[in-house]
């Protein structure tokens, strides 16, 4: 029986899918948040998403607000979100009496 592994290139697109899925579920997030919930590290969710906003796939929303709460020391996390207009879908339904066709944004806003 032979094993094998997964190449670089697999595992980072693999990674990015992740990232995206993370931040589609919880909204806004950090990176630190990121890679707290993807067990992976800080390092590697910061050099896939700069390469995510330099792509336009993302961008930075701005810094997390600051509760009295948590207040933390050091650094205000960098929140990211996902770039709705990046790419769109265009779907068409077509019958014998009727055509539809629609256009969505990733967020599946109709546009």
């Amino acid at each position: 029986m032979e094993l094998q592994g997964i190449s670089k290139l697999d595992l980072k697109k693999r990674n990015r899918m992740q990232i995206l899925r993370v931040i589609r579920e919880s909204g806004p997030i950090s990176r630190v948040d990121i890679a707290s919930s993807m067990k992976i590290t800080r390092a590697a969710v910061t050099i896939i998403t700069n390469e995510m906003i330099n792509e336009g796939v993302l961008y930075e929303v701005g810094e997390a607000p600051v509760s009295l709460e948590n207040l933390q020391k050091g650094r205000r996390k960098i929140l990211i979100d996902i770039n709705e207009n990046f790419k769109f879908a265009f779907g068409a339904s077509i019958s014998d009496e009727l055509i539809c066709v629609g256009l969505t944004n990733l967020n599946g806003k109709i546009m």
